[in-house]
């Protein structure tokens, strides 16, 4: 059985644009020259990024798309309503050829079976010359975790099992997928999600939900973010070892969440130009033809 994005949607606790948050930082840098036009994302998911980007550059016309119903409500409930929500499959989308200046993907690809496909699409919404940004978790690059994991063959399967991902590239990979598939030429490369942020990752997200899924996908699921905001649970009939867990799980966030947080920041944007032992890509690409 595949993840469920409806049951468990993605991307939509809030961020500002002030935010030390090095995927929107480069996210708004690769769309800063932009004085208007319009933007499209692709797998918005509740809303995170591209209500920050309405935020931040208003004058933009802004459209965001996923495939779950859930994500989709949710990030028109947060929406400044400025920005088009739409559930549509990334495979297929909904536009004419050459509708966007800019589209842009972050946390998707790795979610994509044919992402090959994926890129076509990219390639003929855009217009020719324009900007195409991703942000990428190549989760096989050499002396990463999960490459590690790979290796040893143990706990392998953690990011598939927990968030969905189905893609496991290097950045030669992807570079080739994004001039091959998508007819694109990168400008910007950078890198984030260094070994400090893959460890805290680890520890402060998979190993607890390793020791939960012993009591049941129940337990593991009450204790993600999108929880409280799409079931129809009472609250004060859950059980008293899950409701123990979701209060101490608040109590950590609140009171280390943001120490860590700044840690992988500045471990990111110190780092940024440097691959090794990195996994998550950005990249900004031009379109330079049509396929």
């Amino acid at each position: 059985m595949g993840y469920d994005y409806d049951k468990n949607p993605q991307g939509f606790v809030p961020i500002r644009p002030r935010d030390k948050n090095s995927q929107l930082r480069r996210f708004l840098s690769a769309i800063s020259l932009m004085k208007g036009g319009r933007v499209l994302e692709i797998g918005a998911g509740g809303g995170r990024f591209i209500n920050a980007v309405s935020n931040a550059m208003p004058y933009l016309d802004l459209v965001g798309i996923d495939i779950s119903k859930t994500s989709i409500m949710l990030a028109a409930q947060n929406s400044n309503g400025r920005i088009r929500f739409l559930v549509s499959d990334g495979l297929s989308l909904p536009f004419k050829d050459g509708s966007f200046d800019a589209v842009v993907i972050m946390d998707v690809i790795e979610h994509v079976e044919e992402t090959g496909n994926l890129l076509k699409e990219v390639n003929r919404v855009l217009k020719r010359d324009r900007i195409f940004h991703a942000f990428v978790p190549c989760e096989r690059n050499p002396w990463t975790l999960t490459w590690l994991f790979w290796k040893v063959r143990i706990g392998n399967n953690l990011t598939r099992k927990y968030f969905g991902h189905v893609q496991y590239l290097t950045t030669r990979e992807l570079e080739e997928l994004m001039f091959k598939e998508g007819r694109f030429r990168i400008t910007e490369k950078t890198f984030s999600d260094h070994l400090l942020s893959q460890l805290i990752t680890l520890f402060f997200h998979f190993v607890p939900k390793g020791i939960l899924s012993i009591f049941g996908e129940k337990s593991v699921e009450t204790l993600r973010d999108s929880y409280d905001y799409v079931t129809q649970d009472n609250k004060n009939r859950l059980p008293l070892f899950i409701k123990v867990l979701k209060s101490l799980k608040s109590t950590w966030e609140k009171s280390f969440g943001k120490f860590f947080g700044l840690l992988v920041f500045y471990e990111s944007e110190v780092l940024k130009h440097c691959p090794f032992m990195a996994k998550g890509v950005h990249v900004t690409a031009r379109k330079i033809d049509s396929h």
